[in-house]
């Protein structure tokens, strides 16, 4: 029984290690924000060099690596980044986990869609460095010769 009760109070004064969390580190990434994660690191270098396809199960960090790919891409390259979803709600939603983890003023992130005007619009997109729309008003203010893609990157 003593043995028992010394174990107890010794497990007390020195519980067990948890592994030390590690975070991206990058001058465009929140610090503390990203967890450093190998399998989203390799998905991310392969991006990095070609066009890539993620498949991965719900909340295992497409978003993130996407994320992280605008952020490369933003502060090596320059150029703009254009981040398309099929509908508002998921630009809105994407709109908000990137401004959850990326270091960059409101202005330099926008969301475009149809709600804005077209002039509004086109404001928006020249002044944004990351922008969030869907398909759909992209094509239309290109077709009308209101936006160029020639200075995005991404």
């Amino acid at each position: 029984m003593a043995d028992i009760l010394t174990r107890k109070a010794v497990s007390s004064i020195n519980p067990p290690l948890k592994p030390e969390r590690k975070f991206v580190e990058h001058p465009l990434i929140k610090t503390g924000r990203v967890e450093d994660r190998l399998y989203q690191r390799k998905i991310l270098e392969r991006a990095k060099k070609a066009n890539t396809l993620v498949v991965l199960p719900t909340a295992l960090g497409k978003t993130v690596i996407a994320a992280l790919l605008a952020a490369h891409r933003l502060y090596g390259d320059g150029g703009k980044v254009v981040f398309l979803a099929p509908t508002r709600p998921l630009v809105l939603q994407h709109h908000e986990r990137f401004k959850d983890h990326l270091d960059l003023s409101e202005d330099e992130m926008t969301v475009l869609t149809g709600l804005y005007p077209q002039p509004k619009r086109v404001e928006l997109f020249k002044r944004a460095k990351l922008i969030f729309a869907t398909p759909q008003v992209i094509r239309n203010d290109l077709a009308d010769g209101k936006i160029s893609l020639s200075d995005v990157g991404l």
